[in-house]
């Protein structure tokens, strides 16, 4: 599982600089849900495979797909690890 991203760190000082890193983190919670899922199919595995292999539930591997979580890099390295995958990040 390859995942690139471009980040940049700066100070937020006000509301509506947060607002716009919460969109930043929030689109890339989505892109590497879609990887994750597309990982996943490319697999053959279910989501409930997925969960049991990576120890965790159905639940969480779901709402990673949907990229409406922000994953721990150790949980990361556990599901990409379940799939047979390497996780890699770039920062660019």
């Amino acid at each position: 599982m390859k995942i690139s991203m471009s980040v940049q760190r700066k100070r937020v000082a006000h509301t509506a600089n947060n607002k716009k890193w919460r969109d930043r983190t929030f689109s890339l919670a989505k892109v590497i849900g879609e990887e994750v899922a597309r990982a996943r199919r490319a697999s053959g595995m279910t989501q409930q495979e997925l969960a049991r292999h990576a120890k965790t539930r159905q639940a969480n591997i779901s709402r990673l797909e949907r990229g409406i979580q922000n994953p721990s890099v150790e949980f990361l390295e556990r599901v990409a690890q379940s799939l047979g995958k390497k996780l890699q990040m770039k920062i660019k």
